[in-house]
């Protein structure tokens, strides 16, 4: 009996000491000043790995520790609660279905942790890696496991809108770094794949320094390495004259607004008047909230080059670039998300169409759509699904574009490590635009400054800046680096603000 007791106090132990370490790893997501706090997870992490403990407890133990970093990487999950834009959803349903979404997708990343203590047990038990070689290998073994991480979340949310991929990259350790300024410095370097590296290489020296100096030099240690990276910032900030500006519409339109046909209306109207302001401005480029639907609105879509010719007529000839998007229908009747890039210097109208979907936000996944059916609420989905039925569209952006018209990186590609970069590979860009719409959301300040490190960070990797505009979010320029800038504001009206930014 008392050894029964003692191994049920030991579980115990375990288990709480789990809960603090998967706190300890995913609080620097809510409130980045304590980044640092997640290294010694880390080397807590890397000493367990070592001791005598059963695979499969050490297995559970670390999907824990993930799941509950994962729980607090995408707690702005919540800022989509109340849901006003679906009708006859009660409050509490709405709480549960939420509930089932973020708990759901934090045990799908939550299964990189199991990967990762696999992955540590099988190198520290092979004799033919040496250790040292084994600590070398222990940043990589990590990153592997969280790129499976996000292939398992593409597969547990995947749908017609979506495909089999590692972009989901909220909770990644890397991005804890990126919010110093020596973090965004190395950034550089692979980006968020590197930062991740780093940060487990960081603890694996930490944890080889606890072995073998006094804990005095190891506090100190710790210290003069959490003042290194915050408060040293290696890069210098650009001379010279600005070569562009560039306007970034911001818009205040939030869904419930959106949801009446007075609202849509309204919003007609808005972005028409922005528009005509911000031409007047004569900027080198005109970047709207995604969705903005400028084309429809004012045009007639199915004939791009017509419309052009009204745009350019109306507004004197300009030669500004306007990038716009909104919902599209193809000719397989497919919904699709279209960037319609106005160019006033070639006279073309440029469009391509946005690749990478939002689940739940732009189409249904298969497996929660058929549990949210068993649960009764098959009408509200399909309601739901008539405008979330988005598709990857058959227009890519391609290297004949003219080197002055800028990537567009749409709202939800930026979570992709890789978006930035894979946009700059197919041609020289003067810079990227990213358009932006938040209006699902209320005020999700945690999720803003996720994504803000996340654009610093493909703009450092990328070198290539990067120009937003947001829906219920504001619009900001970020440099290669590192800098964040919100801009001037030059022009404000009905719901939308107008910022310029030189560069």
């Amino acid at each position: 009996m008392p050894n029964k007791i003692i191994c049920n106090w030991l579980r115990q132990i375990a288990f709480l000491q789990a809960v603090l370490m998967g706190g300890l790893l995913g609080v620097g997501f809510l409130v980045p000043g304590l980044w640092f706090v997640s290294i010694f997870a880390i080397v807590w992490m890397i000493r367990a790995a070592q001791q005598n403990i059963p695979t499969k407890k050490l297995a559970v133990l670390f999907f824990l520790i993930w799941t509950i970093k994962a729980c607090l990487s995408i707690s702005w999950f919540w800022n989509t609660y109340p849901i006003n834009w679906v009708p006859g959803l009660s409050e509490s349903i709405q709480i549960v279905l939420i509930f089932m979404y973020w708990v759901s997708s934090s045990v799908w990343l939550g299964v990189g942790g199991a990967l990762f203590a696999l992955l540590a047990l099988w190198m520290g038990r092979q004799s033919f890696i040496p250790k040292y070689w084994m600590y070398g290998l222990l940043p990589f073994a990590w990153l592997v496991s969280e790129v499976f991480a996000a292939f398992v979340f593409s597969f547990f949310t995947g749908g017609a809108g979506s495909s089999i991929q590692a972009y989901f990259s909220f909770g990644m350790i890397g991005y804890l770094a990126g919010v110093t300024p020596a973090g965004i410095w190395f950034a550089i370097f692979a980006g968020v794949y590197g930062l991740t590296v780093l940060m487990i290489g960081l603890g694996v020296v930490l944890l080889l320094l606890s072995k073998r100096v006094t804990p005095v030099v190891f506090a100190g240690s710790c210290l003069l390495l959490y003042l290194g990276f915050t408060f040293i910032n290696p890069i210098s900030s650009p001379t010279g004259s600005p070569e562009r500006v560039v306007i970034s519409v911001d818009t205040q339109l939030d869904a419930e607004f959106l949801s009446t046909d007075a609202g849509l209306e309204s919003k007609t109207q808005i972005i028409a008047s922005a528009v005509d302001v911000a031409l007047k401005l004569q900027p080198g480029a005109i970047v709207l909230p995604e969705d903005s639907r400028y084309l429809s609105s004012q045009f007639d879509s199915k004939n791009p080059d017509q419309a052009l010719s009204m745009f350019q007529f109306i507004h004197g000839n300009t030669k500004s670039v306007l990038i716009d998007s909104g919902r599209y229908i193809t000719e397989t009747g497919d919904t699709v998300l279209r960037a319609n890039v106005f160019d006033g210097e070639s006279k073309k109208m440029w469009q391509f169409d946005k690749q990478y979907l939002v689940p739940q936000g732009e189409y249904i996944p298969t497996a929660y759509g058929f549990v949210i059916r068993l649960l009764g609420y098959g009408p509200m989905l399909n309601r739901v699904a008539r405008d979330s039925a988005y598709r990857p569209g058959p227009l890519l952006q391609t290297t004949d574009l003219p080197h002055y018209v800028p990537g567009v990186l749409f709202c939800f590609e930026s979570v992709n490590p890789g978006g930035a970069t894979g946009l700059n590979e197919g041609r020289p860009l003067p810079f990227i635009a990213h358009p932006i719409s938040h209006a699902w959301f209320h005020a999700p300040y945690t999720l803003w400054e996720q994504l803000d490190v996340m654009l610093q960070v493909q703009a450092r990797s990328s070198g290539v800046p990067i120009v937003s505009a947001g829906n219920m979010a504001s619009g900001k320029l970020y440099l290669p680096t590192g800098e964040i800038k919100s801009g001037d504001i030059v022009g404000v009206g009905e719901r939308y603000t107008l910022r310029e930014f030189r560069f």
